[in-house]
């Protein structure tokens, strides 16, 4: 979707951009990058009382900046089917994902969430590009976030590499994990067609709390956050652990649920223009049912 920015510009303001100097307010006041003045000025359009600026020009005390980012149309087709919103502002939609759908289209899978999601806002007269922030497995469920237009991208992508934007997992491990915390640092490398914890593999770092065990279905419920964003991570470490997830196919025997073990509960970051923090759970008893007992709070 097309993000425009509005900004009036102060009499401190102008003191301190070379008296109004448009590229030096569009830095230190609006706190854009260098990409994101570059895609601006070959993307987009500064404007001032109905006049395309450049970022060499000035204005005055009082007068109102329009900056648009323009977004080009998209080929991907939207398809029918329902979404659930966690959250939404004008930059960024936090929606539920089922197990069993993709994020994206892939071969395979045109049917996915960011298609859907396509067509909802069809319906409603609003373009909308598929940039999902991260990924979640086919077969895992929780909070998945995507950015609504190409510059919230670039500024969420960019908390994601600098551990703002954080993710909380709820997993269901194999058996009981006597130990009540712990952190896994073991390499992860893909041989033939899966991951394997391996000496010369790249780095991935997981962090576990155990906060329950199930007797009946001998299952230890985590709380997993992650420092590396390797692809099966917290699947690969909990195996070489020796408690793969519950419904792990590819790195445990698939038992007891029609999914993985695995379940994106809480999510946050700052929103990319408003700054606020913002927090969003998808809830976990709907999709662990009765082997979800505690409160994990």
């Amino acid at each position: 979707m097309e993000k425009t920015i509005q900004y009036v510009v102060s009499e401190e303001a102008y003191k301190a951009c070379k008296n109004g100097q448009v590229g030096s307010l569009l830095r230190k006041e609006l706190r854009l990058s260098k990409k994101e003045i570059s895609r601006l000025k070959w993307q987009g359009e500064i404007s001032c009382k109905g006049h395309l600026l450049h970022v060499n020009e000035h204005v005055n005390v009082g007068d109102e900046l329009v900056l648009s980012f323009f977004e080009k149309e998209s080929d991907e087709t939207g398809s029918c089917g329902d979404v659930s919103i966690l959250y939404e502002d004008e930059d960024v939609v936090v929606v539920f994902k089922p197990a069993h759908m993709a994020v994206h289209p892939v071969h395979g899978h045109m049917d996915c969430l960011g298609t859907r999601l396509k067509s909802h806002y069809a319906k409603l007269g609003k373009t909308f590009t598929i940039r999902p922030i991260g990924r979640l497995d086919y077969d895992v469920s929780g909070c998945m976030l995507y950015a609504k237009n190409q510059v919230s991208a670039a500024r969420l992508n960019a908390q994601q590499e600098s551990g703002v934007f954080t993710k909380t997992y709820i997993a269901l491990a194999s058996g009981k994990v006597d130990c009540m915390h712990g952190c896994i640092d073991l390499p992860i490398q893909k041989v033939d067609s899966l991951r394997r914890v391996i000496g010369f593999g790249k780095w991935a770092r997981t962090h576990f709390d155990v906060v329950g065990y199930n007797e009946t279905v001998d299952c230890s419920v985590l709380k997993v956050r992650i420092d590396t964003g390797r692809t099966h991570q917290i699947r690969v470490h909990m195996k070489a652990m020796g408690h793969a997830l519950l419904g792990d196919c590819l790195y445990g025997d698939g038992r007891v649920l029609e999914q993985v073990g695995l379940h994106c509960w809480k999510m946050s970051f700052v929103s990319p223009f408003t700054k606020e923090e913002v927090v969003v759970e998808a809830p976990v008893e709907e999709v662990f049912g009765d082997i979800w007992k505690k409160d994990f709070k």
